[in-house]
């Protein structure tokens, strides 16, 4: 299914990606493509592939915050249905239609975070803050770990020599920092310090999926922990939650202690299934949410990985995070940079950019887009995403391996950006 048939054309207009038609609502959307109300049903007719688009525009999410569409109830015999070119549907609006402008309600903070002369990220793949406001930036240049203050001061780093390559971070309750390592195919617990204190996965051992890259294509079969692992998650008990990852296709569930309870996930695009599970969080019923990169959604799990829904109003996202009232951010590489070689820019979908949802899946906010990358508050490939406690966002951008390193932008381009509320 098309991840996105609806998209905004200015205002409020709704509009079918497939012809253009458009309408102030889902409803006149509907009307302009011949379908009839009933009073209970609507009613489709028309060509066989005309059928389908139909099912596909009620069903998919509409973007930008315009609601959740879904059929409701199941078709007797839906192959002589769709032979007879009729179909009989129901669209339920499952939270109220709202508008939602690209006038954000965060202001990004110019030169935020002071790095001490000639030092540099290189690139910031991933960012954190500990229960003092205090900013962990992970990030692949000299320094691995940067420490700020809430204000931007440098505070100190730690490190060194320490990784093979740095990807995720996550802090938990207690301030203790994990760090996903991909090409060491490990997960690292430290202090907020800096001092080792556990180890996930056996160093540069990755496990057995059949790839032996970071094409996902190449994936065969689930592997154990780990193949490249991405990122990291801890539940309000404990319990550790990784993403795995660029050479696998799974979720794996350890004690606090690090033993290691369960896994799941296979390659595919189906429900359970990953193209490269790359960002992770749990909400507070303990469900466990996973950016699906590759198949541009968010899946969602019971604490024993059990599927329970999708949210398709995403594309190709990197990390998610739950703030203190259980919204969720979710930073979204688009299609126009941080694209595999086979893939190619597309124009006409977004860039980078980050989305705030409700805990219900209603968008709540969304902003950058990358159509000016090189600008503040724009962005090139949003790579992790944190919010601190007086609501302050931090983007992390994989600018380098993004693009950068190939002359696709400018190695100024910044790769840490901090926005505030309006």
């Amino acid at each position: 299914m098309p991840r996105s048939l609806l998209a905004l054309n200015r205002g409020t207009q709704l509009a079918c990606s497939h012809c253009s038609s458009t309408g102030e609502s889902m409803q006149a959307v509907l009307q302009s493509h011949g379908c009839q109300y009933s009073g209970k049903l609507w009613r489709a007719t028309g060509l066989y592939t005309q059928v389908c688009r139909m099912v596909e525009l009620a069903s998919v999410c509409a973007v930008l915050g315009y609601g959740r569409f879904r059929c409701q109830g199941q078709l007797k015999s839906p192959s002589r249905t769709l032979r007879k070119g009729v179909l009989w549907f129901r669209v339920r609006l499952s939270h109220p239609v709202r508008e939602v402008r690209q006038v954000t309600r965060y202001s990004v903070v110019a030169d935020w975070g002071k790095l001490p002369s000639g030092w540099s990220y290189y690139e910031a793949t991933s960012v954190a803050v500990d229960s003092q406001d205090r900013v962990y930036v992970f990030n692949r240049g000299e320094h691995p770990v940067i420490v700020f203050d809430h204000e931007g001061n440098f505070i100190g780093s730690w490190g060194e020599g320490e990784f093979q390559r740095p990807h995720g971070i996550w802090i938990d309750q207690e301030d203790h920092l994990y760090l996903s390592d991909d090409q060491d195919h490990t997960v690292k617990k430290f202090t907020a310090e800096g001092t080792h204190l556990m180890t996930l996965g056996e160093s540069g051992k990755p496990s057995d999926t059949g790839c032996d890259s970071t094409d996902y294509r190449q994936i065969q079969r689930p592997g154990g922990p780990f193949n490249q692992p991405t990122n990291v998650a801890t539940a309000r008990d404990g319990t550790i939650f990784v993403s795995d990852g660029y050479g696998n296709c799974c979720v794996h569930k350890y004690t606090p202690q690090g033993e290691h309870l369960l896994s799941w996930g296979t390659p595919g695009s189906g429900p359970g299934e990953f193209y490269l599970p790359h960002g992770i969080a749990i909400d507070r019923q303990d469900r466990v949410f996973v950016a699906d990169r590759e198949n541009s959604r968010l899946q969602i799990f019971s604490a024993a990985g059990e599927f329970l829904d999708e949210w398709s109003d995403v594309v190709r996202p990197t990390q998610v995070y739950f703030d203190q009232d259980d919204n969720l951010y979710v930073s979204e590489l688009g299609k126009r940079s941080g694209l595999y070689p086979w893939m190619e820019a597309d124009l006409s979908e977004t860039g980078g950019r980050v989305s705030v949802f409700s805990i219900e899946g209603q968008l709540l906010d969304r902003f950058g887009g990358g159509e000016d990358p090189m600008q503040a508050g724009d962005f090139y490939t949003p790579h992790d995403i944190w919010v601190d406690s007086q609501g302050s966002i931090y983007v992390a951008e994989v600018t380098m391996s993004g693009g950068g390193n190939r002359g696709l932008i400018s190695p100024d381009c910044v790769s840490l950006q901090k926005f505030v509320g309006t």
